[in-house]
């Protein structure tokens, strides 16, 4: 898409000012379980819009965050990009710029060679939940479709266009690449848009299916008094999971 100058140099320092400031607190709850929709309540009203709270245990994981009318697209993903291949000042941004459509004063967001360095770097990053890599995915699933190549996403319990965090072990979990990039990622944009209009409460909950050794990933979307706007479950049950947990985990009082 084509853009002015001025208005590209306006996302970046707007994107730049967001990290800057701090980026977005990640808080972890560990007085009381996230296993309810009441408790959730009490800890975002706790710290705040604009905060991500969240919680591990051996069966599942909770996050949440109050996203603010006109914050659902605080941070642009090629903007990430840039900024995580050293694009970190306004006179970069002018290299960058020239690099990719010369001395015009309309063109592309600049983009760099060597792919995605924000993708590439959260699979380098930690989870607790994770693909077992050494057992090949499922001949048969639940899951309706599939990539050209079936692969294993490291994504996002919250888009990062909202918290500007690419590599956060509260935040990135394993998941199927088609579940991902195609049912979810809809789900996501069409929610992530009602921020143009409202504040909502974001929460992804995921269940440590056992017996199975899979997982369910559940979105809850609320207004900010706390009535459901929209749901999604999807059940990725095509590869199989590894579940971490530290110790302490487990001592969260019910």
């Amino acid at each position: 898409m084509s853009v002015s100058k001025q208005f590209a140099i306006q996302q970046f320092n707007r994107t730049l000012n967001h990290i800057n400031d701090g980026g977005t607190p990640v808080r972890e709850v560990l007085t009381f379980p996230l296993n309810t929709i009441d408790r959730i309540k009490k800890a975002l009203q706790a710290v705040g819009p604009g905060v991500v709270v969240w919680q591990h245990t051996s069966a599942y994981h909770a996050v949440a965050m109050h996203i603010t009318k006109g914050e659902g697209f605080n941070y642009s993903r090629i903007m990430l990009d840039l900024i995580a291949k050293g694009v970190t000042d306004i006179d970069s941004f002018e290299e960058a710029w020239q690099l990719t459509n010369g001395d015009q004063t309309r063109g592309n967001f600049p983009i760099l060679g060597g792919g995605s360095a924000t993708a590439n770097s959260r699979k380098k990053h930690s989870s607790y939940i994770i693909v077992d890599q050494d057992i090949p995915p499922k001949e048969i699933s639940s899951i309706k479709g599939e990539l050209t190549e079936m692969q294993v996403d490291r994504t996002h319990l919250i888009p990062s266009g909202v918290t500007g965090i690419e590599n956060h072990k509260a935040l990135l979990i394993d998941f199927d690449g088609w579940l991902n990039e195609v049912p979810m990622n809809e789900f996501e944009q069409l929610m992530l848009n009602k921020t143009k209009q409202q504040d909502i409460i974001w929460i992804a909950y995921v269940k440590n299916n056992l017996l199975s050794h899979n997982i369910t990933w559940k979105y809850i979307i609320m207004d900010e008094q706390y009535n459901i706007i929209n749901s999604r479950e999807w059940v990725d049950d095509r590869w199989t999971y590894i579940w971490r947990f530290d110790n302490y985990q487990n001592d969260i009082p019910s």
